[in-house]
C-alpha cells in the first residue's frame, strides 16, 4: 500500500491523488480486462501461487486435502487423457444414474423414472442434485417466519443472453 501512495503531494490538498497517485501512474489495465484493482492484481497473484502449488509433486506427508485438491486439478488439466478417454466416462456415469434418452433414444424407458430417487444417486457419487431440479429451503414469500421447499428448473450452465443468440453464435457452439 505505501508503495502505492504519492508522498510528493500534500494529502490536504488532494488525498486521493496522496494515496492512490504512484498505483494510478504505474497501472496499466490489461488487455483482457475492463478495468484492475488493487483487489485484482492480489487475486492474480493469489492464483498464481495457488496454481503453482497445485501443479506440484504430491508428497506423502501433505495432508489428505492437499493431496485431494492435486489430484483433482492435476486430472482436470491432463487433457491428453481426457481426449483419449472421449465421451465414453460421462455415457457411463449416465446410464449409472438412470440413463438420458437423448443419448438413448427408444431404447430408454420413463415408465418407473422417479426423479427423487435420481437425486439420492447424484448424492451418493458426490454430484449436487440441481443439474435436474433446483431444490432448496427458502423464505416463503408470503410469512418471513415459514420457510419452504422451493423446486424450480435448472440453471443453464450458459447465461440465456447467450443462448438467446442461437446455436450459430461462436460462444454458444464453444459452450456445446
Amino acid at each position: 500500500i505505501l508503495a502505492k501512495m504519492d508522498t510528493t503531494v500534500d494529502p490536504c490538498d488532494d488525498f486521493y491523488r496522496f494515496a492512490c497517485g504512484t498505483y494510478l501512474e504505474e497501472t496499466v489495465i490489461p488487455d483482457d480486462r475492463t478495468r484492475t484493482s488493487m483487489f485484482s492484481v492480489l487475486g492474480d497473484k493469489l492464483e498464481e501461487q495457488l496454481r503453482g502449488l497445485l501443479e506440484g509433486e504430491m508428497h506423502q506427508e501433505e495432508p489428505q486435502p492437499f493431496k485431494m485438491a492435486k489430484s483433482v486439478f492435476q486430472s482436470c488439466m491432463n487433457t491428453g487423457l481426457i481426449e483419449s478417454l472421449g465421451l465414453e466416462p460421462l455415457k457411463r456415469i449416465l446410464k449409472e444414474l438412470g440413463g438420458w434418452p437423448v443419448l438413448e433414444g427408444t431404447a430408454w424407458s420413463g415408465s418407473g423414472f422417479k426423479w427423487y430417487e435420481t437425486m439420492y444417486k447424484f448424492r451418493g457419487k458426490g454430484y449436487s442434485v440441481d443439474y435436474l431440479v433446483d431444490f432448496s429451503v427458502t423464505t416463503d414469500l408470503r410469512n418471513s417466519s415459514y420457510r419452504v421447499l422451493d423446486l424450480d428448473q435448472p440453471g443453464l450452465g450458459m447465461a440465456r443472453e447467450y443462448l438467446m443468440k442461437g446455436t450459430d453464435d461462436p460462444d454458444v457452439q464453444a459452450y456445446f
